[in-house]
């Protein structure tokens, strides 16, 4: 009882929460591309221990500008499908070339939250953004605008009986 009065009449919206992991993953994917940018060795490293699973400086451009630009783009919930696929690559590349070998239950878990962040990659690259995204703004703006240039509907004339 004591929870009720204290939420008053807040009804929870999954679709808001989803919107929070949202900007949380595109946040941390950012930060994840900024630091490959600030220490190029490491992601250089990741790709020439996966067996050369494609040419390594290539590959490592492409997960820099995924995670900078998909993560800045994600984290705002703008383009979220795009900025989401986008990524999906990158990050299959982590989980079965780089991480898989590894194994799972290490100290540095990287199997587990690369696994992690490639589905919730998916999940956002299929269902894309909720109301708390610039996305939503957008097309809420969008439709504003066709409502306003529509011409009058003209009124039903009335019964009179």
């Amino acid at each position: 009882m004591k929870v009720r009065a204290y939420l008053g009449e807040w009804h929870p919206n999954p679709g808001t929460g989803f919107d929070m992991v949202r900007v949380y993953l595109g946040a941390a994917l950012f930060v994840r591309g900024v630091l490959f940018v600030a220490h190029p060795e490491r992601l250089i490293h990741y790709l020439e221990t996966s067996n050369r699973w494609f040419m390594p400086l290539a590959a490592s451009q492409y997960v820099v500008a995924a995670h900078i630009g998909g993560g800045f783009m994600l984290a705002l919930g703008i383009g979220t499908r795009l900025a989401a696929a986008v990524q999906v690559p990158a990050l299959l590349g982590a989980v079965f070339f780089v991480h898989l070998r590894s194994g799972l239950m290490l100290q540095d878990q990287s199997l587990e939250l690369a696994s992690l962040v490639l589905v919730l990659l998916t999940a956002f690259a299929v269902f894309g953004a909720d109301k708390l995204s610039l996305d939503h703004l957008l097309a809420k703006a969008k439709v504003d605008r066709e409502r306003q240039s529509m011409p009058p509907t003209p009124a039903s004339p009335s019964r009179q009986s």
